[in-house]
């Protein structure tokens, strides 16, 4: 199921996930740097940015003038859909500068997946774990923000463990919505695999 949806969207094998508005607190183009910088050497991974906003036009812009690879921009998307990317990623991101606490960074680890979130986000210290559930960056360290990506890309930490500490964390915090999600996810696999 997961290798069709990824051919559908015609995405590499491992992703990278973002889910929001395209704003200037979100801190998208500091994602594209860091993310077009860690791959270099490297066409396994790819970026999903879900969503739209103010910025959409000059992010599809600033992709196209870097020429930042394997990068889908899907638009805005409905609940019912974002379980297909949830399906086909690996980590969930989150580089906000401002967050009062980024509901996506709960429902991406009710579905499983490791997150990468910036400090500045509300739910930082509450359900990520610095290497048990996913990675902790400054936002505004352009730097750190590539390493952790870079240690992603070269495999530096267990994913599948992290992903399932992940559910393991949530299920204390959001049951109806992780059970929701899951669900939905499960479902998805369900009727691809028929």
């Amino acid at each position: 199921m997961r290798d069709a949806l990824c051919q559908e969207y015609a995405v590499p094998a491992h992703n990278f996930l973002y889910i929001g508005r395209f704003s200037e607190e979100k801190n998208i183009f500091t994602l594209l740097d860091a993310y077009n910088k860690a791959i270099e050497t490297s066409d396994e991974w790819g970026l999903i940015l879900v969503g739209s906003g103010p910025q959409k036009r000059a992010i599809e812009e600033y992709i196209q003038k870097q020429k930042i690879r394997n990068v889908l921009l899907p638009g805005f998307q409905q609940k019912s859909e974002i379980c297909k990317f949830l399906a086909i990623s690996d980590v969930m991101v989150l580089p906000s500068v401002s967050e009062t606490w980024g509901l996506v960074v709960n429902e991406a680890m009710a579905a499983g997946l490791p997150v990468l979130v910036s400090k500045r986000c509300g739910c930082y210290p509450d359900i990520v774990r610095d290497g048990i559930n996913g990675l902790s960056f400054d936002p505004f360290d352009k730097d750190e923000l590539y390493s952790k990506i870079k240690e992603i890309v070269e495999k530096k930490h267990d994913l599948r463990g992290m992903g399932e500490a992940s559910l393991e964390i949530i299920k204390h915090y959001i049951p109806e919505r992780a059970a929701e999600v899951v669900m939905e996810t499960i479902k998805l696999v369900l009727r691809e695999s028929e």
